[in-house]
């Protein structure tokens, strides 16, 4: 079906080729139905390490302190249900990527034995459904005809359990909850975007790893949250009156947002507190919004939500547009919310004659980009910190830190591939801090043979090694952050941690963060601790790029780079 659909696509495709519109479905699958009862006696292991490395530990961290580290998983078996997979769809977008959209849907008899502080729980079924996206770009003129894959959910997907033993019970609801955000947190963490399992298909084209792993936002969608209208009452006073102390919370995909607390009224004007930037990957992502009353001395009573709105419901225009939103409760009406948005789109050319009106009259003017390719150098003695995970800090004086903490972790380097280019530049910069040929090997897990080869590439290429980046990179007042060959000895330093990831981070750009703000690089080990950093002013990632490699500990160096984009008005309107 797929194949003639196609076909008769591509038959009529005339100038609709050219804007992206080419589309196909296939709702019969029953051969990838099958081929998955096949392997799935196979994923059961898979899960089980999954559960043990990853999920246990997300929910240990989640639980209140009383339960942490009492949580354990005795028995594990997915059951003999099977994931159904359809319907699937096949598009092609506008840059020529090509986008197959797959409906997986799981009922499982699974049963999960968990022991919680010696009383048993146990996880007897679960359900699970979402569309996974496979895109699969750039397009390439020799196979495999595109330069690799990403695998990932627009939108979060649905996920239900039913839970035996005590944890139906409202004083266990605490663990039922942190198990529920564990997972949910697990998956959106790896899949949901801008998360994506990316695979380089293609080793000698420009686009890596990294790429693949880490798109570029489409732009931003600024919301501002104006008033609420006969929103559902929690409170009771002693006069027998019922309010509430309303505040919203947004979700698009994993950006997060929660607005002020407006006090006792089911009619809440917010004048504070109520404007928000949402970095957007994907015009298909949808917008959740949930309704809450703030409670001091109790959990936050729920009023109310409108989930998996999409955007289009929304005003994605070059200024605001007010829209209502419709809040229910229990599949009953709850009171609505007014909403204004506008979009707002990302350039690299700073703006000449200033930030515009529009785009400095909301929290975000400015997108800082990490790159974080490896961590090279680490003593053989301090693999056992390993992964290491980033955090990103802004700080200017007289405006509360920005930190940005990053979940993705270094792993040891297992032959990940470096653009040549990047790799040149990586090897000049080391050169230029006095590194011989030998160091830099050991440094960047390349042979020596190799290091040498780039250098000399170089030194053809320019007349002398030239360094891409000025020696401001690394803070000027932090002597001990400078390079010092006798940092390194090539027998005691391990292999490459990779990180192969693009942090992004949307900043505020004011007077005084031109000025004073500082932009810090914090690499963290397993436990969380501080192994090593780097700095630099703000200023200068917003003049121009900043690219490594960044020593982060004597003789420890973070290869990667900075970058800056603006939020500037789409073009259109300008």
């Amino acid at each position: 079906p797929v194949e003639r659909l196609v076909s008769k696509n591509l038959a009529d495709a005339g100038s609709a080729q050219a804007a992206g519109a080419l589309h196909a479905q296939d709702k019969d699958l029953g051969w990838l139905n099958l081929l998955i009862t096949i392997l799935w006696p196979r994923v059961e292991d898979f899960l089980r390490t999954m559960v043990d490395d990853k999920i246990m530990p997300a929910v240990d961290e989640a639980l209140p302190s009383a339960l942490t580290g009492s949580v354990t998983v005795e028995r594990l078996s997915l059951g003999k249900s099977t994931p159904k997979l359809g319907p699937l769809s096949v598009r092609l977008r506008e840059d020529e990527a090509i986008m197959i959209d797959l409906g997986v849907a799981i009922q499982s008899d699974l049963d999960v034995g968990i022991r919680a502080m010696r009383i048993p729980v146990g996880i007897k079924a679960f359900s699970f459904s979402g569309i996974i996206t496979v895109c699969l770009r750039p397009p390439a003129m020799k196979p495999p005809f595109v330069g690799g894959l990403e695998v990932y959910f627009i939108n979060p997907p649905q996920l239900d359990m039913d839970f035996t033993g005590l944890a139906h019970v409202a004083d266990w609801k605490v663990l039922k909850d942190a198990i529920h955000a564990a997972i949910m947190k697990g998956i959106s963490g790896a899949m949901v975007v801008p998360a994506r399992i990316g695979v380089d298909l293609v080793p000698d084209d420009d686009v890596t790893d990294t790429d693949l792993k880490s798109p570029e936002p489409v732009g931003v969608l600024r919301l501002v949250l104006l008033s609420g209208k006969d929103l559902r009452a929690a409170d009771s006073g002693f006069t027998g009156n019922t309010s509430s102390d309303p505040y919203v919370v947004v979700d698009i995909g994993q950006e997060h947002w929660q607005s002020k607390v407006v006090n006792d009224t089911l009619n809440p004007i917010w004048s504070s507190g109520n404007v928000a930037d949402f970095l957007i990957y994907d015009l298909e992502q949808f917008v959740s919004i949930k309704v809450y009353d703030d409670d001091r001395m109790s959990s936050d009573d729920f009023l109310g939500e409108a989930l998996r709105l999409p955007l289009s419901h929304f005003g994605m225009g070059s200024s605001f547009q007010e829209t209502t939103v419709n809040i229910s409760y229990k599949s009953r009406a709850a009171g609505s919310l007014s909403v204004c948005t506008r979009w707002f789109e990302l350039g690299s050319t700073a703006p000449v004659k200033g930030i515009s009106k529009a785009v400095a009259q909301g929290p975000s003017q400015l997108l800082i980009s990490a790159r974080l390719e490896g961590l090279h150098g680490v003593p053989a003695t301090d693999n056992d910190s390993a992964p290491y995970h980033v955090r990103t800090r802004v700080t200017c004086p007289g405006v509360k830190d920005i930190v940005s903490d990053w979940r993705t972790s270094a792993k040891p380097a297992q032959g990940a591939r470096v653009g040549a280019d990047h790799l040149r530049t990586v090897c000049q910069n080391l050169a230029l801090r006095k590194f011989g040929p030998a160091e830099i090997s050991a440094i960047t897990g390349v042979p020596q043979v190799e290091v040498q080869a780039n250098l000399a590439a170089a030194e053809s290429a320019d007349g002398e090694v030239k360094s891409s980046v000025s020696a401001e990179a690394i803070s000027p007042s932090s002597p001990s952050k400078r390079a010092s060959p006798s940092g390194v000895t090539t027998p005691k330093v391990s292999a490459a941690h990779r990180f192969s990831a693009i942090f992004r981070t949307l900043l505020p750009w004011t007077a005084e963060m031109m000025q004073s703000a500082v932009l810090t690089v914090e690499v963290l080990d397993r436990n969380r601790h501080e192994f090593g950093s780097f700095e630099v002013r703000l200023a200068e990632v917003a003049a121009r790029d900043k690219r490594g490699p960044f020593e982060v500990a004597p003789g420890v160096l973070l290869d990667g780079a900075l970058r800056a984009k603006w939020m500037r008005e789409p073009r259109a309107s300008r």
